[in-house]
């Protein structure tokens, strides 16, 4: 909840820079309120990228239904870009791993 506070109170290209950080440094839960936080206040492709990313932080986390419903909620409007679709088809190939199934992780890359 600290995380989220710190994160609404600052500018949202701010959260997300902070998001990145604090994901790089392993800070994962700390890091996907970040990302909620900036994909509630940013709008258009910095908004899919933040939810993208707080899905895959949710998978890190072991939330694996959290993750595919955040992957689920940005599938239709990463199709306008060829950037996001590719990032929504990793991130939900890490999100297989993440579950230990390699099998469909192969499956969702090829």
């Amino acid at each position: 909840a600290f995380a989220r506070a710190q994160a609404q109170a600052i500018s949202a290209d701010q959260a997300l820079s902070e998001a990145y950080r604090r994901s790089n440094s392993g800070r994962f839960a700390e890091a996907a309120e970040f990302f909620a936080a900036s994909a509630s206040t940013l709008s258009g492709n910095g908004a899919i990228e933040a939810k993208l990313n707080e899905g895959l932080l949710q998978s890190n986390l072991g939330n694996y239904n959290e993750a595919q419903k955040l992957f689920n909620s940005v599938r239709n409007q990463t199709s306008a870009s060829p950037v996001l679709s590719r990032m929504l088809r990793n991130y939900e190939a890490l999100n297989a791993l993440n579950r230990q199934n390699g099998a469909e992780a192969l499956r969702i890359v090829d």
